[in-house]
């Protein structure tokens, strides 16, 4: 293992035996190799350890807990030993493009002030593969995630500095949306980044957490935003007003046609509080509003969410 590192790579590894072997070597063909390559196995009942333990790989720091604890525990243990400038995470079922590490190490050495660097990604395996693209820029970015978390947990790449400096790991409160509740906190510290570019392939499984916990992820997840609302922007609201916003969130567009102007004036006061609170830029938090309100005068204009590539065609927010 090199002792001077610039990444640290955190894979937690629970029962993926069937994906594992790709999951690993898409790390260890980068086209940037200087990483150690934390493999830490949760407790895993399967071939997983054996897996792991047939590669033969001085960059493989190979970790087990005595028992499953969980991910938030495993990603705050792996942060404690990570030794890099930089920590990637990574999932013991996806795949990373052999130029991701090279891609974000460029950004990050060049964006002092980006905290975590993210990317979009292709989704493969239950579905037909499609690209999950997301805003790139930070003030677009803070604005979206009053929605969503729209940075992808398995993509990023983020500076072990400002998580030890600022005494920041995973909180066990957000179980399934912990990366969610970080990016979050995280953005007090600097700047949220993400790459327009496919980076990792993210497989789809029917033992993928999403669909596993996809409740519990859904619980968690409005607990962050409740929060984010109430100490971010500053807003006050009631139950109802908040069954609108999950409805935003989730894209329940049946239920928000039956509630049409409390729907409208909710985005409105959202639009006033980021302007009160100053949580981010006035021209990013419409230009997200503003595709929730054009869906009720053109009810396929939500199709245009999350297609960014076309959207930022509107509008070009340049790095200060």
């Amino acid at each position: 293992m090199n002792q001077k590192s610039l990444i640290s790579v955190l894979m937690p590894v629970y029962n993926v035996e069937k994906y594992l072997q790709e999951a690993i070597e898409s790390i260890l063909n980068q086209t940037y190799s200087n990483f150690e390559f934390l493999i830490i196995n949760d407790g895993s009942s399967d071939k997983s350890g054996e897996i792991i333990n047939s590669y033969n790989d001085s960059r493989i720091v190979y970790l087990q807990n005595n028992k499953n604890k969980g991910l938030v525990y495993t990603l705050n243990y792996g942060i404690s030993l990570a030794k890099g400038e930089y920590i990637a995470r990574m999932d013991g079922d996806d795949i990373s493009l052999p130029d991701r590490f090279e891609t974000q190490v460029a950004i990050m050495g060049k964006f002092k002030d980006i905290v975590v660097c993210g990317s979009w990604m292709k989704t493969f395996g239950l579905d037909n593969e499609c690209i999950w693209s997301t805003p790139t820029q930070d003030a677009l970015i803070k604005a979206s995630l009053v929605f969503a978390s729209c940075i992808y947990h398995p993509t990023t790449m983020f500076r072990r500095e400002t998580l030890i400096k600022n005494r920041l790991n995973y909180d066990p409160k957000y179980i399934h949306a912990e990366d969610y509740e970080l990016w979050i906190r995280l953005a007090d510290f600097g700047e949220l980044a993400n790459i327009s570019q496919v980076l990792l392939k993210y497989r789809k499984h029917t033992n993928s957490v999403g669909s596993k916990h996809s409740n519990a992820q859904r619980q968690s997840a409005n607990k962050i935003r409740n929060n984010l609302l109430s100490s971010k922007l500053q807003c006050s609201f009631s139950k109802k007003q908040f069954r609108i916003h999950e409805a935003f969130c989730y894209r329940d567009f049946n239920f928000l046609k039956t509630k049409k102007q409390s729907a409208l004036a909710w985005l409105n006061y959202l639009e006033h509080c980021n302007d009160r609170s100053n949580f981010t830029s006035m021209e990013s938090m419409r230009f997200v509003i503003d595709d929730y309100r054009n869906w009720f005068r053109k009810e396929d204009s939500f199709l245009h969410l999350n297609n960014w590539k076309s959207r930022l065609e509107r509008l070009k927010l340049k790095r200060k």
